[in-house]
């Protein structure tokens, strides 16, 4: 009789553990798809690129009001993180010519403030400053 309960239990903790594990994987595939969704920035319509735009000009407007990262963007990079990697960093981080000292209305200080949030990886943050040290001497 203890030998069935054992097999039984078993057999139940296999059963959970499957469960999980087809849940976790689409769950990724989940993610995945809406990563390979047809809005990256990318394959964007004009209207979304718009509404993306606006976004961004708010965060910018709003960090330059407040001094700090505006919540719906923190939150957009936490809950909305394919839109937020695919979407909003690429139009945010769009090559601009770079100022002598940080100007929160070109979103210099942002982008910093984004960096040292976590919200913004060092790569991209890199590649966003050679880009516009780039602007900044093909406008000279």
């Amino acid at each position: 009789m203890a030998l069935l309960n054992v097999s039984s239990s078993l057999e139940f903790r296999n059963q959970i553990s499957r469960e999980i594990i087809v849940y976790l994987a689409r769950a990724r595939l989940k993610d995945l798809k809406e990563t390979l969704d047809p809005n990256t920035a990318i394959h964007q319509s004009e209207k979304e690129k718009s509404k993306v735009a606006d976004e961004v000009e708010t965060a910018i407007t709003q960090y330059a009001q407040i001094s700090k990262v505006p919540n719906f963007v923190l939150e957009a990079s936490i809950f909305r993180k394919p839109y937020f990697c695919s979407s909003f960093l690429p139009t945010f981080l769009t090559p601009r010519p770079m100022p002598d000292a940080p100007d929160a209305a070109r979103a210099n200080l942002f982008v910093d403030a984004l960096h040292l949030s976590g919200k913004l990886p060092s790569n991209m943050l890199q590649k966003y400053i050679e880009l516009c040290q780039k602007e900044c001497t093909e406008n000279s």
